[in-house]
């Protein structure tokens, strides 16, 4: 049984599989994005993350700032929770096992009742007549 973890580690393992030349392809063949110079977009992807990284890395390392402060908070969290074990099932108590298991044997009474009664039993007569009609149609 695979929990939500390994589940997550599992499909990031495959994307790491997956190359940029594949996704790259992909987008282009849906041509549902126009197409841009493939070294001028790369030349803006790289200029945005690194203005994107210094100024996590000027914001962190001023620890006099409210909002340094909330985002390592805010990181030491997230770290704290991703190592926690990820909860995909109730643990069952006893006495929620009983419960359950009462209000189980209250269902199949109630569907007993609604069945109603059980047919009379066939007499020996019946069931003979009934097997000569079998035979009969055997034949």
């Amino acid at each position: 049984k695979l929990n939500m973890r390994e589940a997550i580690n599992f499909i990031a393992e495959a994307w790491e599989d997956i190359s940029d030349t594949t996704i790259k392809n992909c987008w282009r063949t849906t041509r549902i994005m126009p197409e841009i110079d493939e070294l001028e977009m790369s030349e803006q992807e790289e200029s945005e993350s690194e203005n994107e990284i210094d100024d996590t890395a000027a914001l962190i390392n001023d620890f006099s700032n409210p909002e340094a402060q909330q985002l390592v908070h805010n990181i030491e969290e997230y770290a704290y929770i991703i190592d926690q074990p990820a909860r995909t099932e109730d643990v069952l108590t006893d006495n929620i096992i009983i419960k359950m298991a009462i209000n189980e044997f209250r269902d199949d009474d109630k569907t007993d009742d609604d069945e109603g009664s059980p047919p009379p039993p066939i007499t020996v007569t019946e069931a003979v007549e009934a097997l000569e009609k079998v035979i009969s149609y055997q034949e």
